[in-house]
């Protein structure tokens, strides 16, 4: 039944939102602690294709397409599983937000040079360029971008946390009307 599938949809949709708004509510104190994280050597090629097997879904149920890369069928290296699921999460629920109907998002994680590359990018709305120098700082946009809804403006400040936890960065590339990629180095 489409209009029941379409319900179902939009109640799927609504629950991963409260989710990453509470998960964003109870991250929000670890933003402003330095707490130390306990990585462990461990293949991320399977942690990161799973959280894309389990978005797979609510992509496919907002008409996006979603892929995943990966030419490597594994690589061991130290990180918090936990946190590193949550940075994935919540750059998908932002790629999911603000790409519409009918377009695409993309997980490409790569090694070069001793680190790990994980990328999602997006054919959504964009950002505009004087917002990139402070999109991971919190509390910092007075301007909410479009389409609603909007989160707490916790989520990319998070990611970033999380990123310098395990000695990387995170870098958005943006333009607006094309789409978004963020990377985790």
């Amino acid at each position: 039944d489409p209009e029941l599938d379409k319900q179902a949809a939009l109640l799927d949709q609504s629950y991963y939102q409260l989710l990453r708004i509470v998960d964003n509510l109870t991250a929000a104190e670890y933003l402003s602690r330095n707490v130390e994280i306990s990585q462990a050597d461990q293949d991320i090629v399977p942690v990161i294709s799973n959280v894309c097997d389990r978005a797979r879904s609510l992509a496919t149920l907002l008409k996006l397409r979603f892929t995943f890369s990966c030419q490597e069928s594994a690589h061991v290296c130290s990180f918090y599983r936990n946190l590193l699921e949550q940075l994935l999460f919540q750059l998908l629920s932002n790629a999911f937000k603000f790409t519409p109907e009918g377009g695409s998002v993309t997980v490409d994680l790569k090694f070069s040079g001793g680190q790990v590359l994980l990328s999602v990018t997006d054919t959504g709305c964009g950002i505009s360029e004087e917002l990139l120098p402070s999109l991971f700082d919190r509390y910092l946009h007075s301007d909410l971008m479009n389409p609603p809804p909007h989160g707490l403006g916790l989520g990319l400040p998070l990611c970033r946390k999380i990123a310098e936890q395990h000695g990387g960065n995170i870098m958005a590339e943006s333009k607006v009307n094309e789409g978004t990629r963020i990377t985790l180095s």
